[in-house]
């Protein structure tokens, strides 16, 4: 389980498993994403966030050393805040996601970890909140979901709403952050092995 402010998400991989020879899985893996909501049905929005997180996760997984297989990851929302911008549980679910695939010992080029920006005015000063609330949602001028790779720290997905310039993106605040729940997570999952490794 995945806890980041309000938002609560668990993820599972399922595979890799076989599948039939289909064209798109000659020489690798089938990556499929998909979004269970707490209440509720998918619908066009959950679609979109698991195209985004489809296209942030596959190039991270090392797909030609399962060849004709699939590899099936599945989140399901516990509890979120409902709010059109989707920002601060994308960044859940891709952290959920690292975490997900790491357990299940999936081959991987990198991990990675997600965060959630936004961006207040206030006359000539911009204060910049990680993980922003719903209130913070409604009230800010543009949010920002920034995934790093890691141990290179590159950048790997930057999606953005609202009304900014390329100055206020905030790439440099994105990293730190997401520096610092990298480093989170791999404590845990220290821990945790750790704890398992005792038993």
């Amino acid at each position: 389980m995945y806890l980041e402010g309000p938002n609560k998400v668990v993820c599972s991989v399922v595979g890799p498993s076989d599948i039939k020879i289909r064209e798109d899985a000659l020489g690798e893996a089938v990556l499929d994403v998909m979004i269970r909501l707490d209440t509720g049905s998918p619908g066009a929005k959950e679609r979109l966030m698991e195209q985004t997180i489809w296209k942030t996760v596959s190039p991270m997984i090392i797909r030609t050393i399962y060849p004709h297989t699939l590899i099936q990851i599945v989140i399901q929302v516990v509890s979120s805040e409902r709010s059109e911008n989707t920002a601060p549980l994308l960044a859940a679910m891709l952290n959920a996601t690292c975490i997900a695939l790491i357990d299940s010992g999936i081959s991987m080029l990198s991990t990675f970890s997600a965060v959630s920006l936004a961006v207040l005015k206030n006359k000539d000063a911009s204060t910049i909140i990680t993980s922003p609330s719903f209130k913070i949602l409604s009230d800010c001028v543009s949010t920002h979901l920034v995934c790093y790779a890691f141990p290179d720290e590159k950048l790997v997905s930057c999606e953005s709403i609202g009304l900014f310039t390329q100055d206020e993106v905030y790439i440099e605040s994105a990293q730190d952050a997401c520096k610092n729940i990298h480093y989170e997570m791999k404590t845990t999952i220290t821990e945790k092995m750790i704890k398992e490794n005792r038993r």
